[in-house]
C-alpha cells in the first residue's frame, strides 16, 4: 500500500473495506502503529497480514486474507469478492430472513421495470 510509485485504483477501496471488516470483527487495526511514517514502514516490512485469534471462520480469512492483499494486482476485484463463497454458501443464505429476502426481490423487481430510485 505504502510502496511506490502510487497508483490509486478502485482496490484501494477493497484493502479498506478489508481493514474495515477486520475492525469491526477483532476490534483492532491489523497494523496500528504510532505515525503514517511509521504504519508505512512496517507494512513495507511485511509479507501478508497475519490471521488474528478472533477469527476462525476459514472462509472469513480467506476472502478478508484476498482483501487485505498488498498487491493490488494480487487483491480480489468487487465482483468477485460478492460472489466469494463466504456471501454465497448455504449457511449465509440460511442467515436471510424472509423479511430481507421479500425486500431484495422487490427491489430486484423495480430495478428490473426502471426504477433506479429503490428505498
Amino acid at each position: 500500500m505504502f510502496k511506490k510509485p502510487l497508483i490509486v485504483t478502485q482496490k484501494v477501496d477493497i484493502y479498506a473495506l478489508g481493514i474495515t471488516f477486520y475492525k469491526l470483527i477483532t476490534h483492532k487495526y491489523p497494523v496500528n502503529e504510532q505515525s503514517f511514517e511509521e504504519q508505512g514502514k512496517k507494512i513495507n516490512q511485511m509479507k501478508s497480514i497475519d490471521r488474528p485469534a478472533e477469527i476462525t471462520d476459514n472462509l472469513l480469512w480467506n476472502l478478508l486474507s484476498q482483501m487485505l492483499e498488498f498487491d493490488p494486482n494480487k487483491r480480489i476485484i468487487a465482483f468477485d469478492a460478492l460472489i466469494h463463497s463466504y456471501f454465497t454458501n448455504p449457511e449465509a443464505y440460511a442467515d436471510i430472513s424472509e423479511e430481507q429476502f421479500k425486500l431484495a426481490s422487490k427491489a430486484v423487481q423495480a430495478e428490473l421495470a426502471g426504477n433506479h430510485f429503490i428505498q
